[in-house]
Parts: structure tokens; sequence; C-alpha cells
């Protein structure tokens, strides 16, 4: 009688525990958020429980305005490659007009831009930039192994900043609006070769690889540096929940819960993308809070102090920088 009630009192206990913590709110990195003109979009972050976020953009001055409107950490990542418009060969709102980048040479069937390796150094070692990506050589026909994209990885890794790599997914009919994407371009194992070139780089794929899944738990059994975030295929208009939840699934099935990250994409979707994971039966309450913060936090290698001082945050009120 006394194991029963003692057994009674710690499940009464734990219940009560786990009742407090799903109430406070509590911290979220976002590993995948576009920067924007509008800073409404800035400001549907700061209503989530964001507390760090990696802000893909291609110029300083725009990650920088985001940067200094918000008391939220954002991460400037540098997308790549930038669009070239039909009548400006250098892109709008690319990468500066210094000699600083340079065409690519096929651009009259590629219209693309990559920005120069040696301006990218500078970035890189300014602190302008703090992650590489959305790589999104896929779009361009570029498969992540081409030489195009080698200086970047190399550059990735001797400053150990994170990667971002987009594979996979892309909107129906996406080849009829940009010839050179293809879908076989997207199959995650097409990263082997770098990942062996470079073994300390810190790579994450976002989509999840999708829809490619046997192939990138493949990927994740070799190479333990390797995450993924579920940006996007969390969005329902993008992919039914229940086939983004079968895909998680089969992620955590394979022992693979500790290397998801979560990741919105763009703000408008962030209740949504947010409450993806929280309806999620199959993970656990601990399962959910390492995908909305704990596995980011050990990938961005963030120091005790700092985790903290995130859930510290978020018990005052957040002041938003004028």
């Amino acid at each position: 009688m006394r194991t029963l009630s003692g057994a009674v009192f710690l499940f009464l206990m734990n219940a009560t525990v786990a009742h407090a913590q799903s109430a406070q709110a509590l911290p979220i990195i976002d590993m995948h958020v576009h920067v924007a003109d509008e800073l409404d979009n800035l400001r549907l972050l700061e209503q989530q429980q964001i507390v760090l976020a990696i802000l893909i953009g291609t110029t300083e001055a725009e990650l920088r305005r985001w940067q200094d409107s918000t008391a939220i950490t954002l991460l400037p990542s540098l997308l790549f490659p930038c669009r070239v418009h039909e009548n400006n060969r250098q892109g709008v709102d690319c990468y500066p007009d210094n000699g600083a980048y340079y065409p690519d040479p096929t651009w009259r069937t590629k219209p693309f831009i990559l920005p120069d390796p040696a301006w990218v150094r500078q970035q890189l070692q300014s602190g302008v930039v703090k992650s590489l990506g959305e790589v999104t050589g896929q779009y361009w026909g570029l498969e992540p192994s081409d030489p195009a994209l080698e200086p970047y990885f190399a550059l990735a890794e001797e400053y150990d900043v994170p990667v971002g790599i987009h594979l996979a997914l892309a909107p129906p009919g996406e080849p009829y609006r940009r010839p050179t994407f293809r879908a076989r371009l997207g199959n995650p194992l097409l990263l082997e070769d770098v990942l062996v070139r470079h073994p300390r780089l810190r790579l994450w794929v976002m989509h999840a690889g999708h829809p490619y899944q046997e192939e990138m738990i493949a990927l994740l059994s070799i190479y333990p540096q390797v995450y993924v975030d579920i940006s996007a295929i969390n969005v329902t208009q993008i992919l039914p929940r229940t086939a983004f939840h079968d895909y998680l699934e089969g992620l955590v099935k394979a022992g693979f819960a500790k290397r998801v990250l979560f990741g919105s994409d763009f703000t408008q979707q962030l209740e949504e993308t947010i409450g993806a994971i929280k309806s999620s039966r199959f993970l656990s309450e601990e399962q959910k809070r390492d995908i909305l913060y704990h596995n980011a936090a050990r990938f961005l290698r963030l120091n005790p102090s700092t985790i903290a001082e995130h859930h510290r945050q978020l018990q005052g009120t957040r002041r938003t920088r004028k």
C-alpha cells in the first residue's frame, strides 16, 4: 500500500511539474528566417517566444536593419547564389557593386551571381556574417559538390561557422519557372563528397531533405555533424500535416530527435509551424523542447550563460529597440 501511494504521489508531482513547464513561456530558436522589406514580419517574430534566429539575406544593410530593430538575437546568414534580373546583370539587392562579386560565366543560361570568396572572407572576419546559407544551388542546377560552391564550404570550415543548404523541396512546376531546377539535385547523399572533404564542417539540411527520407537518414547515420531543419514542410500549404508528421516521425524513430531543428522559413508562418511541433503526438515533451530550442543551442554551441539568459528574458517584458 505504501508503494502504491508513493507511486501515485510521484505521478502527481511529475504531472504538476510538466503542467507548470507547459504553462511557462519557454524560449524557441528559429534556424530559418528570411529578411523582408517590411518590419511587420519582424514584429511577428517578436510575438512568439523566439529568442534567437538565423536571419537570411544578401546585403549588410538589410540584415543590419532587422538586427537594429529588435531585442531578439539575429545571427546574420548569407544567402547565395543571388538572382540576376533580366535588365541588370549585377542583380538587385544582391552583393555589393565594388568588385566584390562576380557573375557566373554561364549567366546567360544560369542567371545568378555568386559572391567573391574574398569578400565573403571579409564578411566572416568582421563578424558581419555569422553563418552561410541558405545555399540555393539546387535552384540553379548546382549539386552540393559543384566546384563553384567549394570555396564557401572551405571558408565555413575554416571560420567554424554553420552552413544551411536547401535540398529537395520546391513549389510544383518549379522547373518551368526556373529551367535549371532539378528535383534529383536535392538528394541529401549528394552532400557526401562535401562532408568527406570538410570533416569539421557544421552543416544543416534545410527542409529536412524532404521527400528523401531514407537518404536523409543514411546521411545522418554516417555524419554526426549534420542536422536538419523542418522549415516549409511544417506548413500545410506545402505539405499536409499528416505527411509532415509521418516524415518527422520517421526521423525520430530512426534515432535522430536530437538532430532536428525548428525553422519557420517566413515569419508569417510562425504560429502554424510552432503548432506543428506542439501537436505531434508521437513526440515527448522533452523531444518537443529539443526541437524548439535545445538541439539548436547545441548545434550553435551556445554557452550555459546564454542559455540561462534566454530562459530568463521570457519571464519579463521583452523590450523592442526603437
